[in-house]
Parts: structure tokens; sequence; C-alpha cells
């Protein structure tokens, strides 16, 4: 098990405004946080059973092509938030089970095309939004399916298999890639394996959504596939290492939007998971406001339904990705701090702090100290206020015997 970072406290006299929105702040982190622990279970879950063998044979964690999470679509040049990953190949490329699991179901989607469904035990029952679980599911999606032509599909591949009876092993073959499924926009996919790990329930919140007479979690399943499979090392710097990286792409101006780019610095590694980004009054310490975003567990996402789930909220810390540049290990992101988010606050007694963790809770800060407008500017916009409000008062003073002459 790994050693967990231990959360570092400051005692600094408050007046009671900053007391009260301190508390206000704690009860959102103590929400947080017990959500966090939940999901904490998952990691320790995950990490006693991730696997070294990868889903497509021959191929590498540098044939991912899309992550998960917030991300351009390739298929519509629109915000997406991906909800697997896809891996990169060719038409009959043999899928693998990475882990081993029960043969659940071989269905056909019309997004999804031809998809093998399994169901995998967890390493113990885990208690997650009010109810206990014990398995998760793995879906594989657009495979290659021949109808019967001669041709070994995936059809050919679960030939004789039993739904929920079927045992399959880590490595042994359960179908074939292919393109199958039709995009939202039209048209056809490229040969690729869109990979799907759902914890505890098969349905989608969308599915639940509109058929609310099935059985309902109330959640999006859906969790980054990453969790099954064993990373590299996580450390600062070195060869077959990891480690994400947040740079200021622009000067962080007051009042205007600051930017950061996220990369990795091995881009077979796309583990991103969470980003909170806070202001910081530094003489004290106080943290004036904070935001995180967490791309499993949803948290700053509005994940009520797929379509708000695809929409960024851009009044807050969100993520803006890059255009894709259509090669795979291109996983490049871009987080926004808007400039009203810091309003307000644009001197150099603040800073902003951005936290990266990823899917195992490894973290890293970077902070960057607020530029304050500029001294001659903010002389020359206080002499313009102070000539608009003598103007006013000039012609709003009643007319003398002189000014009607």
């Amino acid at each position: 098990m790994r050693a967990r970072p231990q959360p570092l406290t400051k005692a600094f006299p408050v007046s009671l405004a900053r007391q009260l929105s301190l508390l206000l702040l704690s009860i959102g982190m103590l929400s947080s946080l017990a959500a966090n622990g939940a999901y904490s279970d998952i990691i320790d879950s995950f990490e006693l059973t991730r696997s070294s063998q990868f889903v497509v044979q021959g191929k590498t964690f540098d044939d991912i092509e899309s992550s998960f999470g917030t991300r351009i679509q390739s298929s519509s040049g629109l915000y997406d938030f991906h909800r697997g990953i896809d891996i990169d190949g060719t038409q009959g490329d043999n899928i693998l089970a990475p882990t081993g699991g029960l043969f659940w179901e071989y269905r056909e989607f019309s997004g999804g095309g031809h998809t093998v469904i399994l169901q995998h035990d967890l390493n113990n029952t885990i208690s997650y939004n009010g109810r206990n679980y014990d398995h998760y599911y793995t879906y594989y999606m657009h495979l290659f399916d021949d109808g019967g032509g001669g041709v070994a599909g995936t059809d050919d591949v679960i030939s004789g298999w039993t739904p929920q009876v079927t045992t399959v092993s880590a490595g042994d073959l359960i179908g074939k890639m292919g393109n199958s499924g039709t995009p939202p926009g039209g048209g056809s996919y490229a040969d690729h394996l869109h990979l799907e790990l759902r914890f505890g329930a098969r349905s989608s919140l969308e599915f639940q959504l509109a058929n609310p007479g099935t059985t309902q979690h109330g959640f999006d399943p859906h969790l980054n596939p990453m969790l099954l499979f064993t990373p590299y090392t996580y450390a600062s710097s070195g060869p077959g290492v990891y480690h994400q990286n947040a740079a200021l792409s622009n000067q962080a101006n007051a009042g205007s939007d600051i930017n950061f780019d996220i990369t990795y610095t091995n881009d077979d590694m796309p583990l991103l998971n969470e980003v909170t980004v806070s202001l910081e009054e530094i003489g004290s310490g106080s943290i004036v406001k904070t935001h995180t975003l967490d791309l499993n567990q949803r948290i700053g996402f509005d994940a009520s339904s797929t379509a708000t789930l695809d929409t960024a909220d851009t009044s807050k810390p969100y993520f803006s990705p890059v255009t894709p540049s259509f090669t795979a290990s291109d996983y490049k992101n871009e987080l926004v701090v808007p400039g009203s988010w810091t309003s307000g606050f644009g001197d150099s007694d603040h800073r902003v702090n951005v936290t990266l963790k990823d899917l195992w809770e490894n973290s890293e800060t970077l902070s960057v100290t607020v530029v304050p407008e500029p001294r001659t500017y903010a002389i020359i916009s206080s002499a313009c206020l102070l000539g608009l409000i003598l103007v006013r008062r000039r012609f709003s003073q009643p007319l003398t015997q002189t000014d009607r002459s």
C-alpha cells in the first residue's frame, strides 16, 4: 500500500466574516472528503488486482490515442467527456482480457457496435454511493464481427461461450478489433478499441434516465480504465517514470484568464484524475476560494446528464481540451482559471495554487502569484473615474441665472 499524503494545517487569527467563509468552505471539503474516502477504497482494491497484461495484443500504452475525461472529439470537433480510452490498431487485432473474469454478455449498441462485456470480482466489498459492491464490468466496443462470412471475427472467438457461466483468465482472447457502431454525427469509426470500466453497475446514467422503470443506481458508473493496469514508477524525473506537469502558459494578470498547460513526462500514462485550484492569501495562508475538478467522481462537473457533462462550465476553473493532432499519445490539456473567478483578488498578496492528482493519488502543486493591474493603469483609471464624477455633478446642479443667459 502507498503512503498517503497528510493534510497540512495552519493556525492564524481570522475575522468573523472570514470564519464564516472558512466554515462554509470546510463543509464543502468534508462533503468532498466523504466521496474521496470511498474512492480511496476503490483505489486500494484495484491496487491489489491491477494487471500488466495489455488489452490489445502487440500494442502498448503508447497506442492509446484518446484518454479518459475531457477532450475534443475527433469525429465532431466538439468538447466531449470521454468515459473510456481508445486504443489504435487494425481490423482483426486480438483483444485480450486484461484480468480474469466472467463472460457476461455479447451485444450490439448503435454507437458502440459489437461489444463484449466481462464481469470481474473486486478484492473486497466496497460501499460506494450508498450501496455495497463487490464487482465491476469491462466493456470492449467497436469489435469486428464477420457475421459468419468465414473470416475470424469476435463471433467466432466466443462461439460456444455461455453468458454468465464461461470464465476467462488474464491474457485470454475475447474478441477482434474492428470499427462497428456509428458515431453520433454519422459516418464510421476508424479501427480502434473503446475500453470502458463500469464500477458496480452496468447501466450508464443516460440509460437510467431514459428507462426509469429499470434498476436505478443514481450515478454514472464509468471510471478510468487505466485503473486496470500497472503504471510505470511515479517520480519527478528519470527513465521509465511518469508524472503530470502544469506549466503557466500566459502571464497571471488580474482580471484576465490564467491558463495552464497540463502535460505528461511519459505520454504512455494518461493518468490525470483531479485538479484543485485554490486562491490563497499569501501572508496568512488563508484559502479564499477553491474549486476541484475530479474526473472519476465528476466533482466540479454537472453529471446529471450526458448533455450537461459534455458542456464546460466556464464560470469556474475548467478544462479546455487541446484540439487533437490525430496521433497517438497526445494527451496535452489546458486548464483555464477565469478572470471572473479571481476578480477582486488581483494583487500581489494573493496567489493561485494548482494541485494535480493522478488515479493513484500521487500529487504535486504549482503556485503562481496573481499579477496586479499595472499602477499607471490604475492611476489613469482613477483619474478618469474622478473626472466622470465631477462632470456628472456639474450637469446635475440646478441652473443659475448666469447659466440661463
